[in-house]
């Protein structure tokens, strides 16, 4: 008797032999780097971090030369600016200046700005810590020389009601934002701001200088810091008081 069908003629899938895998391809070129795998999408930031290059785009001057990000500064920061338009329009309005009082008022006004001016020539928005220069006396050298531009323009607008406006001016802004900025430098250059916050005051400059002294003058951080708008306020701010006095006279 014969089988039905032999082995060889069964209806299951021949078994094809096992084959090695295959080798890599050949790079033709040695010279040429290996091919790297494609990526995705670089992964979003995480919520809550803050992108370097949105730090390098903040607007504001910082103490050191690094101004907080606009998003965590606080409303004092975010106020500080429009209402000082609106604090100067006041001025101009409550002023009673003489000739006398300008002559008086001007030189504090052009000390201040040269003030601004030295401290504007250390500052690189946050890429270093200042400590050069004016910052070797004071650490907010800036916030020194608006402080003697705002007393300048009290002496010469000659006004009790223009000293009372800029004094609740300068109370309510100049004492959170010192703080703010303080607080972010802490952080951002801890161990370089801590050296430096012993041996700087605050505000109130010292005498001799003091602390690491790493930064140096440049006029090409003058203009990048566009100084030149608060040193165009002081002809300004005289042309208009001028202007006032003439007004008042008639």
């Amino acid at each position: 008797m014969r089988w039905a069908a032999p082995w060889s003629r069964s209806s299951a899938p021949p078994i094809r032999p096992a084959t090695a895998p295959s080798p890599p391809a050949t790079r033709w070129c040695g010279a040429c780097p290996p091919a790297r795998p494609a990526t995705g999408a670089s992964a979003p930031a995480t919520r809550g971090s803050w992108p370097r290059s949105r730090l390098e785009r903040s607007s504001g001057r910082s103490t050191g030369g690094s101004p907080p990000p606009r998003a965590v500064t606080g409303l004092p920061s975010r106020l500080r600016v429009p209402l000082g338009w609106a604090a100067g329009i006041v001025v101009l309005v409550l002023a009673r200046p003489s000739p006398l009082s300008l002559a008086l008022g001007l030189p504090l006004a052009l000390l201040g700005e040269a003030v601004r001016l030295w401290a504007s020539g250390h500052i690189e928005k946050t890429k270093a810590l200042a400590t050069g220069g004016p910052y070797a006396h004071t650490r907010n050298p800036l916030y020194v020389g608006s402080l003697l531009m705002a007393l300048g323009a009290t002496v010469a607008a000659a006004s009790p009601w223009v000293a009372l406006a800029v004094a609740l001016y300068l109370l309510a802004f100049y004492p959170s934002v010192v703080r703010e900025e303080a607080d972010f430098l802490a952080r951002k250059f801890a161990l370089e701001y801590a050296a430096w916050a012993g041996a700087v005051p605050l505000f109130l400059p010292r005498l001799t200088p003091a602390g690491p002294r790493a930064s140096r003058f440049d006029w090409a951080r003058v203009r990048a810091n566009r100084e030149w708008r608060a040193a165009l306020a002081v002809p300004l701010i005289v042309v208009l008081l001028l202007a006032r006095w003439r007004l008042a006279g008639l």
